[in-house]
This record gives structure tokens, sequence and C-alpha cells, in this order.
């Protein structure tokens, strides 16, 4: 248990020993009805929407920083906490939680290997009372890192620069890749062009157990696309959520160091009818 804070991915039978300390706290992103079924005793519940920015015109992207402070601070989280973030779908949610904080320069977080999954196969004890705490002031160091994340017009700036070593990384589905599938808030179907699509579940054991891959696969994954360690590297998806995975992955596990985290991804690119696109069909299922 010594090391156990030196990681940003934790195994469960760790998170059992240590979930209990007065300075962890576990944050469970999964839907509300799911946590209301059952959740590691102690975990506090973070919806989507109160992860998001209201006032954008895009939905579902990132909330300001001070809009972050409140929503912590309101659930009695301490900027001196250790944060424990898990869902039941591969840690996508979780893995956006952690960016969001991580760009903002709160570095004391990480995501349980396996999500709840990995707790319930231990048969570790759960609860389904919600956890509150007294709502805290919660402030950010301001040490962020804020280039964390890249927006439409730096991105298409960069494609166009032919001196620039751009990998755009395309973490969606293959039909939304192709095109033929059309998500809830796009406008239009397909890919930005010249991006390379790499599930973001093709880094975890998906139809398994959820955990994330070994080293040896995940640099085997990536290192096909990603032809120089020192470019800079793009990553998307539709709404900057399953993006947040594969950051966290390139980053964290892989010690990739230009890694941007498109938040506004295919939903803020498909409303710029002047902007681009690839489609590899003309099916497009509306949904």
């Amino acid at each position: 248990v010594d090391n156990w804070k030196s990681a940003h991915l934790i195994e469960a039978e760790i998170v059992s020993k240590i979930h209990s300390y007065p300075t962890v706290k576990i944050i469970d992103l999964r839907p509300t009805e799911d946590y209301k079924k059952g959740h590691v005793p102690g975990a506090i519940s973070f919806t989507r929407d109160e992860l998001s920015d209201p006032d954008n015109k895009i939905p579902g992207m990132r909330p300001l920083p001070d809009q972050l402070e409140t929503t912590l601070g309101s659930k009695g989280i301490k900027s001196t906490d250790t944060l424990v973030l898990y869902d039941g779908r591969g840690n996508a949610e979780a893995a956006r939680l952690w960016c969001l904080l991580y760009a903002n320069g709160f570095t004391n977080s990480k995501l349980l290997n396996g999500g709840i999954g990995a707790w319930s196969v231990l048969d570790l004890p759960i609860e389904t009372e919600a956890t509150h705490h007294e709502p805290v002031s919660f402030k950010f160091s301001r040490n962020s890192s804020q280039d964390l994340w890249i927006e439409t017009d730096e991105l298409h700036a960069w494609l166009q620069d032919s001196t620039r070593n751009v990998t755009v990384i395309d973490t969606r589905t293959l039909d939304e890749y192709n095109g033929k599938r059309q998500k809830t808030n796009a406008l239009r179907a397909g890919h930005i062009p010249g991006a390379k699509r790499i599930d973001w579940a093709d880094a975890l054991n998906y139809h398994g157990d959820h955990h994330v891959k070994s080293i040896e696969e995940l640099q085997d994954l990536y290192g096909r696309i990603i032809e120089d360690r020192s470019d800079t590297i793009v990553v998307y998806c539709h709404s900057g959520v399953r993006s947040s995975f594969t950051t966290f992955v390139l980053t964290q596990l892989l010690d990739y160091k230009n890694v941007k985290n498109y938040d506004g991804s295919w939903t803020a690119w498909s409303r710029r009818p002047e902007l681009p696109i690839k489609q590899d069909s003309i099916t497009q299922i509306l949904k």
C-alpha cells in the first residue's frame, strides 16, 4: 500500500485498503440510477451534466475552472484530497473528470482500473445510501496545464500548416468514423480529414474485465500510427469523453509529452459547415 500515491491508475485491492482514509474521496461517474443500486462505500456521485458548461452553445463542453471549483466544493472535496474515479463503462467518464482536474493543475486523482466491475469481482462491500459531505471552498492551485486542450480554430490552422507534424486520432467507433452513424448533437457525419482511428476501447479488455491492457500492448497499438514521439497528438471523439480516456493512456501510461484533447470533438467540428470532413459511407443513421 506504500506506493499507492505515485500512480494514476490504481487497483481495486489497493482502493479497498485506503477508501476510508479521511483524505481519500471516491468519485462515482455512473448514471444516478446505477449509483443508487450500489456503489463503493463512501463514493460521491457526479453526473455528466454537473461536469459540463451550461452556458456553452455546444452541449457537453467542459466547465470553466470556476464552475468546476464550485461543483467540487459543493460535494465537500478539498484541494488536498486524493480522488479515486470510476464508472461502469471502461472509465471514459472517469477519465474526462481526470482530464478536467489535471488540466487545472490538480494531479492527485486516479482511475480505478476496471471500474466498478473490478470492485465487484473481488466481492468487496457496496452500499446504496448516497454519500454527502459538508460543502467546502475548493480552489485550484492555478498551476494549470490548460494546454491539454485544443480548440476548433487552432486545430484547423494546425492541419493546414505543413511545418507542423500533427497526428490526429479519432477514438470513436468505425460506424461513426466512416459516417454511417451520426450521433445526437452532430450536424454532419464522418471524420476529420487525415485522422487515424483507434477506438478508445481498444486500450482496454473492453469485452472482458475492463482493465487497461499491458504497457507493451498499448505501445504496439499506438506506435502503429504515431511515427514520432515528439509529434503533436490530437485526440477526439464525439464530445470529448472517450478521447479523455485515450488522453489519459497516452500521457500517464505511455508518457507522450505533447497530447491535446479536442474537447469540442466531432460535435463542434461538424457544426462548422466551412470545415472539411471525410466520409467513407453515404449511409447515415441518425440517433
